[in-house]
């Protein structure tokens, strides 16, 4: 028991590392493109790259920041619906949707890993945008990002059959 406590405590400070670094990258895009803006306003140049970038940022931001905000709960859910019907009803829906967000991250870990995978053997580079960078690196966070979400799914669902019908609680206890 012990051992899991701990497990679940480092994974937290995982989620939370992830997420700082997904809110440095927002920072970034912010920044990056309101310099870019103005200086191509006062000098009719802008930063080389920084649109590809931020295209990039944009794919790190997502998949470093989806499995802290499913721990948070922050996801778009029907609670309008939900609402509707007994909580039995509604931990067989949660169930059913934690399921199929299990089957989702395995098939972006399988597929994120085979492309990453591959470009990595073909030593392919962005060539049309930054061609100095591989981009096996760059998309490398698909297969991380979504292996650490099918982690937090797979807690939700223990979760959620442990709890299976009662009332929800405004903070889950963890089921580890």
């Amino acid at each position: 028991m012990k051992f899991m406590s701990l497990f679940w405590r480092g994974f937290d400070r995982l989620l939370d590392g992830m997420a700082i670094v997904a809110g440095a990258l927002l920072v970034f895009q912010v920044v990056s493109v309101t310099a870019d803006v103005g200086l191509r306003y006062l000098f009719n140049r802008g930063i080389h790259g920084i649109t590809t970038w931020n295209e990039w940022s944009l794919l790190w931001l997502t998949f470093l920041g989806f499995a802290w905000l499913q721990r948070e709960r922050g996801h778009v859910s029907m609670e309008l619906l939900k609402d509707k019907y007994s909580p039995k009803a509604r931990s067989a829906f949660e169930i059913g949707v934690y399921a199929l967000g299990i089957a989702v991250a395995l098939v972006l870990i399988w597929y994120g890993s085979r492309t990453t995978w591959q470009f990595w053997i073909e030593k392919r580079y962005d060539y049309f945008k930054l061609a100095e960078i591989p981009v096996a690196p760059l998309y490398a966070v698909i297969p991380f990002g979504s292996f650490i979400l099918l982690i937090q799914l797979v807690r939700d669902l223990a979760h959620e059959i442990a709890s299976f019908g009662l009332a929800r609680e405004s903070s889950p206890a963890d089921p580890f």
